[in-house]
């Protein structure tokens, strides 16, 4: 009886505290990190950021590591805090409006007399690999307010060497921000060609 006693303790105390472990790993949670702000005026130009299309893969809360050309790896102790269309989304804006700039950035849903300009971006590619190695590969369009004329479109694929993601799973965040903050140097110098045409929003 007291063998039985002490089996069904120490199957307890390993299912549910783990006592037997010498430590736990701790989940952490990471977002991107846009450019840093500007103290230049702003040109009062009213833009739109439309919700950023991703892959499937990409949706995933955990953070991937690609391991070859097919298959892609999850971190099980490194989440993003957001989901990452989103934060996406909000770190393309806040480069947009530190790079244009300007303080009239929207996101999401607005009407079409609010903006000037609207920006679509669909991604294809954005992770980091083994090595450190990160990857975007997506498709960007400009247009008139409610789509209803295309200004400009294109495609990026960059890469940018970063740290290894074995050694600290914060090293894929910052490099991917770093990807983040490319597209939007190409997407600003772009917005900055077609807004003349499209005029810009008077404070």
């Amino acid at each position: 009886m007291n063998t039985f006693r002490f089996l069904a303790a120490a199957t307890l105390c390993l299912t549910a505290a783990g006592c037997f472990s010498p430590h736990t790993v701790a989940t952490r949670h990471f977002i991107l990190e846009p450019v840093p702000a500007t103290n230049t005026a702003s040109t009062g130009l009213r833009l739109g950021v439309g919700v950023v299309r991703m892959p499937d893969y990409l949706m995933s809360s955990s953070l991937a590591v690609r391991k070859s050309a097919g298959e892609v790896g999850y971190l099980d102790t490194a989440m993003w805090a957001e989901r990452l269309d989103s934060g996406f989304a909000r770190v393309l804006a806040a480069d947009l409006s530190a790079m244009i700039p300007t303080d009239q950035v929207r996101l999401g849903a607005w009407r079409a007399e609010d903006v000037a300009l609207e920006v679509h971006v669909t991604v294809e590619q954005f992770d980091v690999d083994q090595s450190g190695k990160g990857t975007l590969v997506a498709w960007w369009r400009i247009t008139a307010p409610g789509g209803s004329k295309l200004l400009k479109s294109g495609e990026v694929r960059l890469t940018k060497a970063g740290k290894s993601p074995g050694s600290d799973p914060q090293n894929i965040a910052a490099t991917l921000s770093d990807l983040a903050a490319e597209l939007s140097s190409t997407l600003a110098t772009a917005v900055r060609d077609v807004a003349p045409h499209q005029g810009e929003a008077k404070n």
